[in-house]
């Protein structure tokens, strides 16, 4: 699984930096954030860059977005989630900050790995070793907001929401740095 990660890890930030060498105002930068359905921190990766596409004076912007969820394990015994959103943003005019609303695509993966004698499952008992995983897609919506408009460094603030198969509500922030 680990395996599959670094994988995932780099395409998504191979992504992010071929989309970047064409495209200008690219933001790329880590995220932080607790998801409160699951009730785990993740971390991830994500980037902001236009699209070749708006609505009225507005340009949409790219937002891809990978996230692991810091999801506990013990010897015999492992699990991992991670996600993966591709957004659109649009932009809102505030005062104080870069504003936006925004939907996209969610793809999650979950599995489930158990190295044991046995493992209980409702009123039955499975001998030996078990493994499941699961796929989920869903719609994702969000709200957030850039701080510092006239610095490389931009710090972010989201809330968010995934409908589908594995619903759930979210709070991320960290900070993005314009490449």
């Amino acid at each position: 699984m680990k395996k599959t990660l670094y994988i995932l890890s780099a395409v998504a930030l191979a992504t992010a930096f071929s989309i970047s060498s064409a495209v200008a105002q690219t933001l790329v930068g880590p995220h932080v954030g607790y998801d409160a359905d699951v009730e785990e921190l993740f971390v991830g990766a994500n980037a902001v860059f236009d699209l070749p596409f708006q609505i009225g004076d507005a340009t949409l912007r790219g937002n891809p977005e990978f996230s692991y969820f810091l999801i506990g394990s013990e010897p015999g015994f492992s699990q991992s989630l991670w996600t993966i959103t591709l957004n659109a943003l649009y932009p809102l005019t505030l005062e104080f900050a870069d504003t936006y609303v925004g939907a996209g695509l969610a793809i999650s993966r979950w599995s489930f790995d158990y190295d044991g004698d046995f493992f209980s499952k409702g009123s039955g008992i499975i001998i030996g070793d078990l493994s499941t995983s699961e796929t989920n897609l869903g719609l994702n919506g969000k709200v957030g907001a850039n701080f510092g408009r006239e610095s490389k460094f931009k710090p972010f603030a989201e809330a968010g929401i995934v409908i589908g198969d594995g619903s759930r509500i979210y709070a991320q922030g960290g900070a993005r740095f314009a490449i």
